[in-house]
């Protein structure tokens, strides 16, 4: 079996912090430096890259603490409640206390597109006259939505590296206990009995209690997915690949190892129909993951498939003798433009001036260059066109 070591806390400036914690912020700080680093050699903005990580930062720990309030203090102490007095909301802030994980991946998902669609920017909140007013950030819509596929990837291309620090130390706290084991089960953790003396300090107990660590098991995995992981990052893959792999493979791990939680005296876990809060969350996560991998590989197949219809395409008529075909089909030709009637091309774009060499710039189409919204104020609207007016 392996040994129980308890570690102590530590004490400082009227604040109690575990390993815990103190791991999550070294995994924290590492990860953010790799994953900067890892953002300018994919061509990303490190800018808008830092406003995203910031954002999701933001959405894991606030979503985590949250749930944890809800979850495990009204569930284990319902006479408690939710912090009622000033000084007891100031608990909400104090993510050392308590943190549940699937409560961070929800808010760092819902962080993740509310950045797609809005930023924060200086506004004014109350404004008495021209001498008075009272500015603040605000959530303001973006002129267009941001991708966030790329920004995603590279985030989650490190985040097996931080959750494996997270996981040591929760494997080190003993916060997630399981059910009972055998002895000689395999990573079975000798915890202390109730006549095995436990004392404050930093201290190695071989009790005669075997149980699983659900820390520990998750440690594992993350471990085995963080080497996968850092294996695949001199490899190029498609934008999204590692959303899917850490979503279809830590919240399924995650789900199976929930079941291996005690089943009498588990502090804040109820059950709805027979499954854990927690793993009705990575249910849904490891949903949505493979819905995305579903979308990713469909629109990508469509689209090579679409490029290589057009070039098989364009070599039988090549072969068969189609010239024209083959012309219009690889090469630029002159046409005429339906709405300004004045000559423009169609094909690859690529033989412009070949086409159009004879024309003068002011007799060509300028269909092309005009704006989308002025494009968009001549159509009708989508209340006309539904009713064909």
């Amino acid at each position: 079996m392996i040994p129980y070591f308890l570690v102590p806390e530590w004490t400082g400036f009227g604040v109690s912090v575990d390993a815990e914690f103190l791991l999550t912020v070294a995994g924290l700080m590492l990860s953010t430096l790799i994953a900067r680093r890892r953002a300018r050699c994919s061509d990303v903005d490190p800018m808008m890259f830092d406003s995203f990580l910031a954002w999701l930062l933001f959405g894991a720990f606030a979503g985590g603490r949250l749930v944890y309030l809800f979850c495990e203090r009204n569930g284990a102490n319902a006479d408690t409640g939710w912090p009622g007095s000033w000084p007891a909301v100031l608990t909400v802030f104090r993510v050392w206390d308590g943190w549940r994980s699937v409560g961070g991946f929800f808010g760092a998902l819902l962080c993740a597109l509310l950045w797609r669609s809005r930023r924060l920017q200086v506004t004014d909140w109350l404004r008495f006259s021209r001498a008075i007013k009272i500015e603040g950030y605000w959530l303001v819509k973006r002129d267009r939505a941001q991708p966030i596929l790329t920004l995603a990837d590279v985030a989650l291309s490190v985040f097996p590296l931080a959750w494996l620090f997270n996981r040591v130390g929760s494997a080190l706290i003993h916060d997630h206990p399981g059910r009972r084991a055998s002895v000689g089960a395999l990573f079975a953790v000798a915890y202390p009995t109730a006549t095995d003396l436990v004392t404050a300090g930093g201290q190695v107990i071989r009790g005669g209690g075997p149980r699983y660590d659900l820390g520990l098991l998750e440690g594992v995995v993350t471990l085995v997915l963080a080497v996968a992981v850092i294996v695949m990052w001199a490899r190029p893959l498609r934008a999204g690949s590692y959303v899917c792999i850490c979503g279809l493979t830590y919240p399924p791990a995650r789900f199976a190892l929930d079941f291996l939680r005690p089943t009498a005296g588990s502090v804040g876990e109820s059950n709805y129909a027979h499954l854990t809060s927690t793993q009705w969350g990575f249910a849904v996560l490891s949903t949505l993951s493979l819905a995305l991998l579903l979308r990713i590989t469909w629109f990508q197949t469509n689209s090579e498939r679409r490029m290589r219809t057009l070039w098989l395409t364009g070599r039988l008529s090549l072969a068969t003798g189609n010239l024209a075909r083959a012309w219009s089909l690889i090469m630029c030709r002159r046409v005429e433009c339906p709405h300004c009637k004045k000559p423009t091309y169609a094909g690859c774009g690529r033989h412009i001036e070949q086409v159009l060499g004879d024309v003068p710039r002011e007799d060509r189409c300028a269909c092309r260059d005009e704006p989308a919204r002025e494009r968009a104020a001549t159509q009708p609207s989508k209340i006309r066109r539904w009713f064909g007016l």
